[in-house]
């Protein structure tokens, strides 16, 4: 029986042959996946000689593309790339009455902000 060593170290992300954190959770879940659909196949009267290479087909390229996501995102890569592809690329907007409201109400909300108004009075300047 081999044993495989599963922490790293102290406050380093848990690994396993390569795969890091979160893709391990995806590797589990992919793989419950395929077993599903092993045991829909199979009550359905799929032949054991084509589910079978289908199946291992399938995990083989689950692993593979788990372990390449893992390898070129690392730890929290993919959730920050996921949320890079949401961040657009540009804002857009005809009048700048929104952006004058809303420093407006940024001044006005905040009590460590005073605004002066031309007058000699240093208290909203910080040291």
């Amino acid at each position: 029986m081999k044993l495989y060593q599963i922490n790293k170290g102290v406050n380093k992300p848990l690994e396993v042959k390569g795969v890091k954190a979160q893709y391990l959770i995806y590797l589990a879940i992919g793989a419950i996946v395929l077993l599903l659909l092993y045991v829909v196949g199979h009550i359905a009267g799929a032949p054991g000689f084509i589910l079978l290479p289908t199946v291992g087909v399938l995990g083989g390229a689950l692993f593979t593309g788990v372990s390449q996501a893992s390898r070129k995102y690392g730890e929290h890569g993919l959730m920050k790339a996921m949320a890079y592809r949401r961040v657009p690329s540009a804002i857009l907007s005809t009048s700048r009455k929104v952006f004058l409201r809303l420093t407006e109400n940024v001044m006005c909300d905040d009590s460590s902000v005073s605004v002066s108004h031309g007058h000699n009075d240093r208290r909203g300047i910080a040291n």
